[in-house]
C-alpha cells in the first residue's frame, strides 16, 4: 500500500509538470542614458513596449532665463542653505550658470537648474522638461520612440519638453500612447 501511494504521487507530479506551460526568459536591455526602464505592455506575438524614466543630462537652455528674477534668486538661496546644512560648500553661483555655462560643466549646477525648472513647470515663461520617454524593445534592446517631441533648434537632440508614453501594443505591433 505504501509503495502504491508513492508511485501514485510520483505519477501525479510528473503528469502535472508535463502539462505545465513552459516559458522562455529573455533579459531586456535598458535605455542607454536613463536610470530606469519599465515594460508597460507585451503583445501575444512578442511586441514589447515600455517607458524609460530618469534621463541623464537633460538639456537646459539658459538663454531665456532672467537670473535677476526673485524666483530664481530665492531658489538659489534655498540651495545654498541646503548645502550649508549638509556641511558642503556650494560649487557654483547664478553668475556661473548665466555667464560661464556652469550647467554644462558642473553637475551641482545642472541638478539645481533641473530641480528649479521642475518646480516652476506651471510657469510658461520657463523651459519645460520631461525625463520620461517611450521605448520599444527590438531584439531585447530598448529603442527610444520620440512620439511628439521635436528636434531642438538650440542644441543637439530633441527638446525633452513633452512626455512620451506608450500604453498598449496590439498583436500586429500597433502601439497606443500619449
Amino acid at each position: 500500500m505504501k509503495y502504491k501511494l508513492l508511485a501514485a504521487s510520483i505519477l501525479a507530479t510528473m503528469s502535472t509538470s508535463a502539462l505545465s506551460a513552459t516559458y522562455q526568459l529573455t533579459e531586456l536591455g535598458a535605455l542607454e542614458g536613463a536610470k530606469y526602464s519599465y515594460v508597460t505592455d507585451v503583445s501575444e506575438s512578442g511586441h514589447i513596449i515600455g517607458i524609460a524614466n530618469g534621463l541623464y543630462n537633460l538639456p537646459v537652455d539658459i538663454e531665456h532665463i532672467d537670473f535677476s528674477l526673485s524666483l530664481i534668486q530665492n531658489a538659489y538661496t534655498n540651495e545654498v542653505n541646503a548645502f550649508e546644512l549638509s556641511d558642503k560648500e556650494i560649487t557654483f553661483t547664478l553668475e556661473d550658470i548665466e555667464k560661464n555655462n556652469a550647467v554644462a560643466t558642473n553637475a551641482d549646477a545642472h541638478s539645481f537648474m533641473i530641480r528649479f525648472l521642475a518646480n516652476v513647470s506651471a510657469n510658461y515663461q520657463f523651459q519645460k522638461l520631461s525625463s520620461l520617454t517611450a521605448i520599444k524593445y527590438d531584439s531585447g534592446a530598448a529603442v527610444e520612440q520620440t512620439l511628439f517631441d521635436i528636434n531642438s533648434p538650440d542644441y543637439p537632440g530633441v527638446t525633452r519638453s513633452v512626455t512620451n508614453f506608450y500604453n498598449a501594443v496590439a498583436e500586429d505591433g500597433t502601439t497606443v500612447g500619449w
